[in-house]
């Protein structure tokens, strides 16, 4: 074994003269000291034959034994001692961060998880291995990588299941739809890998590498979404993980080779070997493009769907104040649209029909339109009732009907009504008590609850209504009686001689007319109108003066007479009657 991979670690600088062929010259690493000096000679001369190379000549660029060496040893082709005790530790404890970066959804933690996992250097040496036909360490390495990956994926399971259970978070789900994208950014990134560990000056890139092409924080995805019960998720994550290592084994091959690494002693002796080794790189990366080629172009179809879908809800929407709230979800032939807004929507008939050309005949449309008005800046905000009061009001609408359906035509009141937690109290008034079981099924029945219910009673019978009766003909006729005198009285009166009526009353005789004033006045008008309105004979109307004066301060001896008024002239007073009858016929006294 040392003495086949110091024929490896040869370097055959070449350079090409115009007159064609190679010259080449070979140096071998040994740990002696004669090798030792040897190397030095045929270093310096490999230098000289480089110097001396004419312009526009080809020649793989130089990479000394002891830059091949030190990355030989950097990717474990060339194993230091308990270098994998420290590899199974600085694994762990990457899995360990990355694990709990995804669950905590913490980009940082996650690229820290990145930046410490060692998982880059076995991959990178198993691309060393096949760019220079290296069977047993190729096999070496990639056991290395397997048994890593089954590693990291069970450990990121039992550690998943002592987590609480939730939604997956955002860093997890970034990590299952791989796409040709992730293939590209592992290619660059591989090769960039390659080139850095190569270069010592450029190592300075390879945390970049790292953090470009992430290999531990998929891994754990798979093992996280698997205990989770997501197995739709890990294969997407796994898909992922193979992506990214094809990508580094294939690009880092070739960066191997072509950067000078592999002797070319050694590549021109293994050629068949390493393109071999190339080739199966190659196929394998082809392979992982294939499903993420076809994952691009789903995204991309669905990406010009949902666009498009979009566009039509816009239009669909025109000048209508309505918002769009959310996404627009599509599943197939199923799209649902939220819009809400002061307008009222259009028909969703008409959406469906420019949503046809984009989703297909069998499109099933889902609208769920809201009308909102819009609040002024500094109008009071209306909080919306609290769960009691809601519960206050649901119990509070029982009760109404539970009265209503006991009642029936009779009128049941409730006064007095508390509502608590546990228990309904308050009076009922009317002509029965109602059941108050019923009351308790009823708001059991509608708010879920036992609750108590304890009702008073207080009997009441309703009030008789009294049946309006219309009045006689003949109270309409005293009343129409009255309304004559009255006016005539007005028209009769003047500031001098108010006229008063104090009483129009109806008598077995007939009807009796009272009126009073300072002065009798003439009576033939108001017996002629009454007789008219009355459509009686004379003597069926008796009218009536009663005199009225100022008393003054010292009380009179006497007492004034009442007179009689005829009705064709002013009488005498008469001091023998305390009061007069003016007769609708002429008197027999007076003059």
């Amino acid at each position: 074994m040392p003495g086949r991979i110091g024929r490896a670690f040869g370097v055959l600088p070449c350079r090409l003269p115009h007159g064609g062929g190679f010259a080449c010259q070979a140096s071998l690493v040994s740990s002696t000291p004669s090798d030792a000096a040897t190397t030095a000679a045929n270093a310096a001369t490999a230098d000289t034959a480089e110097h001396r190379l004419p312009h526009g000549s080809f020649h793989i660029p130089k990479v000394t034994p002891e830059d091949r060496r030190r990355v030989l040893t950097s990717l474990h082709v060339l194993p230091e001692v308990g270098w994998a005790q420290r590899f199974v530790v600085m694994i762990t404890l990457s899995a360990l961060v990355a694990i709990m970066g995804l669950d905590a959804d913490s980009p940082a933690l996650v690229i820290g998880a990145m930046l410490i996992a060692p998982l880059m250097a076995p991959v990178l040496g198993l691309a060393a291995n096949i760019a220079m036909a290296l069977g047993r360490h190729a096999t070496r390495s990639a056991f290395t990588v397997i048994l890593s990956t089954a590693g990291v994926i069970l450990l990121s399971y039992l550690v998943a299941k002592m987590l609480p259970n939730g939604e997956l978070p955002g860093e997890v789900l970034a990590r299952t739809r791989p796409d040709i994208r992730d293939l590209v950014v592992g290619l660059a990134a591989g090769a960039a890998g390659a080139y850095a560990t190569v270069r010592s000056d450029m190592s300075s890139s390879l945390p970049g590498v790292a953090v470009a092409v992430a290999l531990i924080p998929p891994l754990c995805v798979v093992g996280y979404t698997l205990e989770a019960g997501y197995p739709q998720f890990a294969q997407g994550a796994f898909l992922l993980y193979s992506a990214n290592l094809a990508a580094i084994v294939f690009a880092g091959t070739v960066v191997f080779v072509i950067t000078g690494l592999v002797p070319q002693r050694r590549l021109s002796t293994m050629t068949p070997w390493v393109a071999f080794g190339v080739f199966c790189a190659a196929v394998a990366t082809l392979l992982i493009a294939i499903p993420l080629a076809r994952t691009s172009s789903s995204a991309l179809s669905n990406a010009r769907v949902n666009q498009e879908t979009y566009e039509a809800v816009i239009d669909w929407i025109g000048p209508l104040d309505l918002d769009i709230v959310g996404d627009i979800r599509i599943d197939g032939a199923m799209v649902e649209v939220s819009v809400e807004g002061p307008d009222q929507a259009a028909p969703t008939e008409t959406l469906r029909q420019r949503l046809i050309p984009i989703i297909g005949a069998d499109v099933d449309l889902d609208v769920r339109a809201t009308q909102v008005t819009e609040v002024a800046p500094n109008a009071p905000v209306i909080e919306p009732p609290s769960d009691i009061e809601v519960f206050r009001d649901k119990v509070a609408g029982v009760v109404d009907a539970w009265l209503e359906l006991e009642g029936g035509e009779e009128d049941l009141r409730i006064s007095d009504l508390q509502i608590e937690a546990d228990q309904v109290t308050g009076v009922v008034s009317g002509p029965f008590q109602p059941n108050n079981e019923v009351l308790e099924s009823l708001l059991e029945e509608e708010t879920g609850t036992q609750l108590l219910v304890k009702m008073q009673f207080d009997e009441t019978q309703p009030l008789a209504v009294a049946e309006e009766v219309e009045p006689t003909e003949e109270e309409l006729n005293l009343l129409q009686l009255r309304q004559v005198a009255n006016l005539w009285a007005a028209d009769t009166a003047d500031s001098n001689n108010p006229i008063v009526i104090n009483a129009v009353e109806r008598t077995p005789a007939g009807v009796i007319v009272e009126l009073t004033g300072p002065r009798a006045p003439r009576i033939d008008d108001l017996h002629n109108q009454l007789v008219e309105a009355r459509g009686l004979s004379d003597p069926a109307i008796e009218i009536r003066y009663v005199p009225r004066r100022v008393l003054d301060t010292t009380p009179p001896t006497t007492l004034p007479p009442a007179t009689t008024v005829a009705p064709d002239g002013d009488a005498p007073p008469d001091t023998t009657l305390p009061d007069a009858t003016l007769p609708a016929s002429p008197p027999t006294t007076g003059g």
